[in-house]
């Protein structure tokens, strides 16, 4: 099993090598696809016309998804300190803050989703609500 890994690691590397010196010089076939990866595959976009848009599309989301991921990471670790303080209605109030901000997140998602669905065509909406499943939650 060890030599085993041990060759994997030294074909890996050997691949790797071969890479144009730029970027992810790893094959596809050897490494795990990332969420946006799955996501973009499984809507099987005309990388011409549709994917520049789509990754113009969760480019903005990103953005607009910074403030409001700090906001919420900010309100859990409060929620914590209120938790461990004994501090009930501190923590309430923390919990409906969270609240807002998850209600903010999932309309920042929700409306990129709206926006990329607008770009499928028919058999491509067909299959968007898989998509829609991965992308839950991905900011």
């Amino acid at each position: 099993m060890f030599w085993k890994l041990i060759g994997v690691l030294l074909v890996t590397a050997a691949l790797s090598a071969q890479g144009d010196g730029g970027g992810d010089a790893v094959p596809t076939a050897l490494r795990t696809k990332t969420l946006m990866e799955e996501i973009l595959d499984s809507m099987k976009l005309d990388s011409k016309t549709q994917l520049p848009a789509v990754q113009e599309i969760f480019q903005v989301a990103q953005r607009d998804s910074v403030p409001v991921m700090n906001q919420m990471m900010q309100s859990r670790q409060r929620m914590v300190n209120a938790d461990i303080a004994a501090s009930s209605a501190q923590v309430q109030g923390e919990i409906d803050t969270y609240t807002v901000a998850a209600a903010k997140m999932a309309t920042i998602e929700a409306q990129a989703f709206s926006k990329i669905y607008a770009l499928l065509k028919p058999n491509q909406q067909a299959k968007a609500q898989q998509a829609f499943a991965l992308m839950a939650g991905l900011y």
